[in-house]
């Protein structure tokens, strides 16, 4: 009982060939397709924390504009600012008379600036030193 192997027409050693063929093209569109969606999610995420930075950084900015305004009237900046946006805490790292340091911090959504301020008070109040720590 010997079977004999037959040969294969021609035409279904082709058909392998555009399978394998068809193969390969299909596993290099989707390794492409996953390195772009994953580019476009690191891209989306570095944007949204930079947003969220400069959100901070906008808080923090404004409540010292609110801190000056404070130790203009009163002579001493205020331990903390509300405004819409978020709350900053303000630490008075030094003061006298006419010249405070004070270090505002603020966080919107995770994301926390704080700026270091020093300012003279005579008739006016005027920013000496402007620091950005982080």
């Amino acid at each position: 009982m010997t079977q004999q192997l037959q040969a294969q027409p021609a035409s279904v050693k082709k058909g392998y060939a555009a399978i394998i063929s068809i193969i390969v093209i299909l596993a290099v569109i989707v390794t492409v397709g996953i390195a772009v969606t994953t580019l476009s999610i690191g891209n989306a995420q570095m944007s949204l924390g930079q947003s969220k930075g400069e959100g901070s950084l906008s808080l923090v900015n404004s409540c010292i504009q609110d801190a000056l305004i404070t130790y203009n009237n009163s002579g001493l900046p205020p331990s903390s600012v509300i405004l819409p946006i978020g709350t900053c805490t303000i630490v008075v790292d030094s003061s006298t008379p006419t010249s405070s340091t004070f270090t505002t911090t603020g966080t919107v959504a995770g994301y926390t600036k704080s700026i270091q301020v020093t300012a003279n008070r005579t008739s006016l109040v005027s920013v000496v030193n402007w620091i950005q720590s982080n």
